[in-house]
């Protein structure tokens, strides 16, 4: 089942990094940095992707400004077979380094804190919307530094 509808696959990772980021923005300032950060990340590895795709291509045309292009993004080559390698590597080492850092963090599956939240004596129907949602975890970040601090 998809929650997102038919839309397009891009249309649909969009929203979702819409809804992702408005839950860290309204749940906790400390994620949604560390969601920024990433978000950084992705954004400079697209930017330094496509800058390899294009170097890549004008190299293999015979343009000097393809080399140039490669060196910017730390593809230091002689011929283009070596090139071309040299930024598949880059892309595999990516693709893993993705892969591991997606494991150990991985988020916490809504049921999981759901159940935490009723052991903990919060009575929340299955059924709340997202808005009830980040508001109830506002609400008790709120009281839980309320507490603390007034020890």
């Amino acid at each position: 089942m998809n929650l997102l509808g038919k839309a397009k696959p891009e249309i649909q990772k969009k929203r979702w990094q819409e809804i992702v980021e408005k839950y860290y923005r309204e749940v906790d300032e400390s994620s949604f940095e560390v969601f920024l950060k990433d978000k950084k990340k992705d954004i400079k590895w697209d930017c330094d992707l496509a800058l390899m795709e294009a170097g890549f291509t004008l190299a293999s045309l015979g343009f000097e400004d393809g080399w140039d292009a490669l060196k910017e993004v730390g593809i230091v080559a002689d011929n283009i077979d070596k090139a071309r390698q040299k930024i598949n590597a880059k892309v595999t080492n990516r693709e893993l380094k993705s892969k591991n850092e997606d494991e150990p963090n991985e988020p916490v599956d809504f049921f999981t804190m759901l159940a935490k939240m009723r052991k903990s004596g919060y009575n929340i129907d299955s059924g709340i919307i997202l808005r009830e949602w980040i508001g109830v975890l506002k609400d008790i970040k709120e009281n839980n530094e309320r507490q603390n601090s007034a020890k």
